[in-house]
């Protein structure tokens, strides 16, 4: 880059890239999944989620806010020209980030005595094999928000690509060659290939940073005659105001996760399971329902990230339109997307836990409940995202914690029913994020003043998708009654789920032309659909 000032992506282009990274890591995060269950089955994987569970969050404390406020602040000061002010609050914020890294390194190490010693047996070495892995991801979250900040979401899209890969390879790869060790060591070598994908993913961004250092200086130099709005101290205090509302917020959603290992554990012990059998079924909750659900949360995460620097730069132009514009068309494709995808994950829950897990095919039930927390998680991410980026920082954790009380709640008393054990948690956790959902778009309305066309961003995709499901519900049905193995029901469900939700959000006027063309790869269904005649060619036109 040498030479060449740094340009940015747009919106569009940045949802894009970080949608494909997002997917491909969540992907390959859950194909390397079905070898590593096979290698420690479902309590090897209890043993892996009790550790990362802790693992994530103190990862949030340290990490989740600071990258985002880095983001904001680039994002904001480039908008009015001042590009000094945007680097120095970069490198404000990985000061930071380093010290917090470290402490949490060292808190974590603590937890691993701990948590094996009076919450959790037999944990140790997985949650100590993390530990490193919170100092590397504080340094690739500072990059990370650096260069979204820019609106270059690529270096983030590339270094999560990396990382996951190299977390794959080393997972399964360690997992193998230490399981004549035990169960316990065998996940705690499995943890072990965060760490290595993690470090990976440093070496990538930081090489990336020192090559777009030339241009960094010389967009600075360029906007030299701008005054400087902000000394170290200022941006200090900025970053900080940032950060904390937004590690709050992620710190209680990650706490609804807390909530199962503090509570999962000890209620379904209650209700007569041994110490083994609890952890298989924390295991089905935290690898065959979470990483399932995980994979459609993907968009929603690539859009929330990509999103709040636009949101960011909107208000402080004070552009009340490109706000309301932004916000809902973000929501609008959220919605379209993960609607299907959870009542399509329900309804051929069983078929595909049995066609993934074959070995151990034991979270149907779960995943059929756990499967429609991904329309309001989605719904949260965005929600949250834009209640950061317009200014309302204090409101998102606020919501969230009443989550995560209701959570608790819920918990405690539906885990320890024997017929429900683990189900009730994935209950628990529906039931808060709908109400999540409900306060942060109540306050959107409110606080914010964006008026969200309802019918067209919620009630049209909702409506198709529950066509759909009836539909692929008859059909499962059908096959079942067939004798037709699970491979078969879970593929021609699939099939016939995204041709009826396609032809019910078109026909129900849920997505326009202009809009397919702005989702990944809707030009070319775009294309495909005018040459089919369901859209008049004139439509390739608009928008």
């Amino acid at each position: 880059m040498k030479g060449k000032s740094i340009g940015k992506q747009s919106t569009a282009k940045g949802f894009a890239v970080l949608t494909a990274s997002n997917l491909f890591v969540r992907i390959l995060g859950f194909i390397y999944v079905l070898p590593l269950t096979r290698l420690i089955g479902n309590e090897g994987n209890g043993l892996y989620g009790v550790g990362y569970q802790i693992y994530i969050f103190l990862f949030i404390l340290s990490n989740t806010g600071l990258p985002a406020a880095i983001a904001k602040a680039v994002s904001e000061n480039r908008a009015v020209g001042d590009y000094e002010s945007a680097h120095t609050a970069f490198q404000v914020a990985m000061k930071i980030l380093l010290v917090l890294g470290s402490l949490t390194t060292a808190m974590m190490i603590l937890a691993a005595y701990w948590v094996d010693a009076y919450l959790w047996p037999r944990t140790f070495y997985t949650i100590l094999a993390l530990s490193p892995t919170l100092l590397l991801a504080s340094i690739m979250s500072g990059f990370r928000g650096y260069f979204q900040g820019m609106s270059l979401m690529t270096p983030t899209g590339v270094s999560q690509i990396i990382e996951q890969i190299a977390k794959a390879i080393s997972a399964v790869g360690l997992a193998y060659l230490l399981l004549g060790q035990g169960v316990e060591i065998a996940a705690g070598g499995a943890t072990f290939g965060t760490t290595l994908g993690a470090l990976f993913g440093v070496l990538y961004l930081a090489a990336r940073y020192y090559r777009a250092r030339p241009g960094i200086r010389e967009d600075i130099q360029l906007h030299q005659s701008m005054p400087r709005r902000h000394s170290p101290g200022s941006l200090l205090r900025t970053v900080v105001s940032y950060a904390v509302p937004i590690t709050l917020g992620s710190a209680v959603l990650s706490m609804g996760n807390l909530v199962d290992l503090a509570l999962v554990g000890s209620r379904l012990q209650k209700a007569g399971f041994s110490q083994i059998e609890t952890d298989a079924l924390y295991g089905i909750l935290n690898t065959q329902n979470a990483r399932l659900v995980n994979l459609p949360t993907a968009l929603s995460t690539a859009l929330a990230a990509a999103l709040l620097p636009g949101i960011s730069a909107a208000v402080a132009e004070r552009n009340a339109e490109s706000l309301k514009y932004k916000t809902t068309e973000a929501l609008k494709v959220s919605t379209l997307i993960a609607a299907p995808a959870a009542v399509g994950l329900s309804i051929l829950s069983h078929s595909l836990i049995a066609v993934l897990f074959p070995t151990h095919p034991d979270g149907g039930d779960v995943l059929a409940i756990g499967a429609f927390s991904i329309l309001f998680i989605s719904l949260v991410q965005v929600l949250t995202a834009v209640l950061q980026g317009a200014g309302k920082m204090h409101l998102p954790p606020i919501f969230l914690l009443s989550g995560v009380l209701i959570k608790s709640v819920l918990n405690y008393q539906l885990v320890a029913i024997p017929e429900l054990n683990i189900r009730g948690a994935v209950i628990s956790s529906v039931v808060a994020y709908f109400v999540v959902v409900i306060a942060d778009y109540v306050a959107l309305r409110r606080t914010v003043r964006i008026a969200i066309p309802v019918r067209d961003v919620f009630a049209r995709p909702i409506a198709s998708a529950a066509i759909m499901g009836a539909v692929v519900w008859i059909a499962r049905e059908c096959m079942y009654k067939l004798g037709l193995p699970n491979l078969v029901v879970a593929a021609a469900g699939v099939t016939l789920g995204i041709a009826v939700y396609g032809a019910c959000v078109i026909a129900l006027r849920g997505i326009t032309p202009s809009e397919l063309k702005r989702l990944p790869g809707g030009s070319f269904l775009l294309r495909q659909l005018i040459r089919l005649r369901v859209w008049p060619a004139e439509s390739e036109n608009r928008g």
